[in-house]
C-alpha cells in the first residue's frame, strides 16, 4: 500500500450518507464507492435512492444499498439505525448531509421600516419550522442514534480516523449579506454548527470525531445553475472569487479527508469549501446584484 493510499484511503469503510441520492450527497456517494468504501444512502424519495443505487453499484469496487426514511420522524431515524445494526458491526463515516431550503422575500437594508414589516411579518412559520426540523434536529437526531456504531468503529481501528461525523452545512452560515434572501436556511445552518460544536465536545471520550463541512456555490437541484439570481448561474460568475462554482471532485475529496486517516487528529473543525466566497459575501462589492 502506497502512503497516499494508506492516509486517504477508504477501502471497506462502512459509510452512511443522508440525502445521498441527488447533489452533493450523490456526489460524496460516487467518490466513496469509486474508493472502496461500502456505501449506504437514505432520503425520503425511494425511485430516486433507488436509480442512484443502481448507478453506483456500476461503479465499483465499492457497493451501495439505500434505505428510504424521512429524517425528520423519530421513528424512521430508529428504523434507519435498526437496518444499518442489522448489516453491519460498525459505521466508520456519517455523513449528515440532507437539508432544504427555501427563499424568504427579498428586501434590503436600503427599504423602509414600513417595507420591512409588511415583508417579513409575512415570513411563513410552517416553512421555518420545516428547515430547523431538517437541517439542524435531524443531524442531531440521526448522529445520536448512530452514536454507538461510530464508537465501535473508532475502538476496534483507533487512531486511523474511522467513527468520522461529517455536517454538511454552507458557507452561508456566516452570511449577513442584506441581498441574501435564504434567513431561514442561514440561520439553521449557523445553528447546525453550534450543535455540532457541542456534540464533538461530548463524544471525543468515546473515539468518534465530528466535523462540518461547509460548501459554497455548487450546481445541485437546490442551487440551480438556471436560476438567475444564484451564484451557480454563469452569469454571476464573476462575484465568485475563483469565478466559478465547484465541482464534484472539489467536494469529494474533503469529505474522504474527513473519513480517512488524515484526519485522524482533527475534531470540531469547519472546512470552507466555497472557492473564496466566506472572504466578499458579507462586503460591499462582489457578491451585490
Amino acid at each position: 500500500m502506497s502512503y497516499i493510499s494508506e492516509l486517504f484511503g477508504v477501502e471497506g469503510r462502512v459509510v452512511v450518507i443522508t440525502g445521498g441520492g441527488s447533489g452533493l450527497g450523490y456526489h460524496m456517494a460516487e467518490a466513496f464507492v469509486k474508493s472502496g468504501s461500502k456505501v449506504y444512502i437514505t432520503g425520503r424519495r425511494e425511485h430516486v435512492l433507488k436509480e442512484s443505487t443502481e448507478r453506483l453499484n456500476k461503479l465499483g469496487p465499492g457497493t451501495a444499498a439505500y434505505f428510504s426514511a424521512d429524517l425528520t420522524s423519530p421513528d424512521d431515524i430508529k428504523k434507519l439505525a435498526a437496518y444499518i445494526e442489522g448489516r453491519e458491526k460498525v459505521v466508520d463515516v456519517l455523513i449528515n448531509n440532507s437539508g432544504i431550503a427555501f427563499a424568504d422575500p427579498a428586501v434590503s437594508h436600503l427599504d423602509t421600516i414600513e417595507r420591512l414589516q409588511e415583508v417579513f411579518s409575512n415570513s411563513d412559520p410552517a416553512g421555518w419550522d420545516k428547515v430547523y426540523r431538517t437541517n439542524v434536529w435531524g443531524p442531531f437526531a440521526v448522529t445520536i442514534a448512530f452514536l454507538h456504531l461510530l464508537a465501535a468503529a473508532a475502538k476496534a481501528r483507533p487512531n486511523e480516523g474511522r467513527g468520522s461525523v461529517i455536517m454538511i452545512s454552507s458557507t452561508n452560515s456566516n452570511s449577513w449579506n442584506p441581498y441574501m434572501t435564504t434567513l431561514a436556511y442561514n440561520s439553521s445552518k449557523t445553528a447546525l454548527n453550534l450543535v455540532t460544536k457541542i456534540l464533538a465536545a461530548k463524544v471525543y471520550p468515546h473515539g468518534i470525531r465530528i466535523n462540518i463541512l461547509s460548501p459554497g456555490p455548487f450546481p445541485t437541484d437546490m442551487n440551480d445553475p438556471n436560476s438567475e439570481e444564484g451564484m451557480t448561474n454563469p452569469s454571476n460568475y464573476h462575484r465568485l472569487p475563483m469565478g466559478r462554482p465547484g465541482n464534484k471532485d472539489e467536494i469529494a475529496g474533503a469529505a474522504l479527508y474527513f473519513a480517512s486517516k488524515a484526519s485522524s487528529f482533527t475534531h470540531g473543525a469547519d472546512l470552507l469549501v466555497d472557492g473564496g466566497l466566506a472572504l466578499v459575501q458579507n462586503g460591499t462589492n462582489k457578491i451585490q446584484p
